[in-house]
């Protein structure tokens, strides 16, 4: 098969464009107290440098591995990497704690995760 592109994933999932934090997301739970989502980030456009009040964890579905830039309490920056080549130190699931200024960055042409939150996401609260 060939490697679909961003274009074609867009399409197939319904992605919609992210205002204010930059990727293409598409909600695909809300239920009043957590929240799924399929999220898009591509090559040389991460998202803005953002937090959210409850923890955020980041599941990888295909595409690159990305980079999650978090800023720590102490002044200092944490760069995970969401893959899957664990010996390197990647990991396919990675938790942002809430209030952390966190972005993410596709190492690649693009990565597909999701992210999943409880309590939910609101736009209120980015």
């Amino acid at each position: 098969m060939d490697e679909l592109t961003a274009e074609e994933i867009v399409r197939e999932l319904e992605l919609e464009p992210l205002p204010g934090e930059g990727g293409m997301i598409r909600n695909t739970l809300d239920d009043g107290s957590s929240t799924a989502i399929y999220f898009l980030v591509e090559r040389d456009r991460p998202t803005m440098l953002h937090r959210l009040p409850g923890y955020e964890t980041f599941h990888l579905y295909m595409g690159a591995p990305a980079k999650l830039v978090m800023l720590l309490p102490e002044g200092e920056v944490e760069q995970p990497v969401l893959g899957t080549d664990l010996r390197a130190g990647e990991r396919p699931q990675l938790n942002v704690p809430g209030g952390r200024w966190q972005a993410l960055e596709s190492l690649g042409d693009w990565t597909l995760d999701g992210t999943t939150m409880a309590p939910g996401y609101s736009e209120e609260d980015f």
